[in-house]
């Protein structure tokens, strides 16, 4: 089931990063002749850390949660941080819908779409050239594409249920 749900939409993402080895994952459990609870897995790891690097353990006190906690909020959790610091890329993906097939290409840098292609047969030039313009300068995320998806009409186009299915199409 992991490997399932890491396997990649049906998109493609042309970058320049380096791509990831698929490795095999196993259960522990499977492999351990008397099994360990989640917990007691943990605690005899710990132990074993401690001892093999003459650890101790950190207990933090309210200053330093509070400090680590606003350093959270205010850097690691922002979108800035998760997806403006993302390399340049490319995401191209033929949707076929129901009522509508289109060629999707995003170009996509710091996390923001700069250009967008759309190519339909089934969707007039107004509502591509809509489409494209909402899509431009938007960060590459489901919320943003939603909001711009709906705002120039592509509902009109569609059946029903079906803006979800197009939405994840552009990841």
């Amino acid at each position: 089931r992991l490997r399932q749900s890491l396997k990649p939409s049906g998109g493609r993402y042309i970058d320049k990063a380096v791509q990831s080895n698929r490795s095999s994952v196993t259960n522990l459990t499977d492999c351990m002749a008397n099994p360990l609870s989640m917990h007691d897995f943990c605690e005899a790891l710990m132990s074993f850390m401690m001892t093999r690097y003459h650890g101790t353990r950190l207990v933090p006190g309210d200053e330093m949660e509070s400090s680590v906690g606003k350093l959270v909020r205010d850097k690691y959790a922002t979108w800035e941080w998760i997806y403006g610091w993302s390399p340049d890329y490319t995401f191209e993906n033929q949707v076929r819908l129901a009522f509508l097939d289109f060629k999707i290409t995003l170009s996509v840098n710091k996390g923001i779409i700069r250009h967008c292609r759309l190519e339909s047969e089934q969707l007039n030039r107004d509502i591509s050239g809509k489409l494209i313009t909402g899509l431009t300068d938007i960060p590459h995320e489901a919320s943003a594409i939603r909001h711009a998806l709906l705002n120039n009409g592509i509902n009109d186009h569609l059946g029903s249920g079906t803006l979800d299915e197009l939405i994840w199409n552009f990841f």
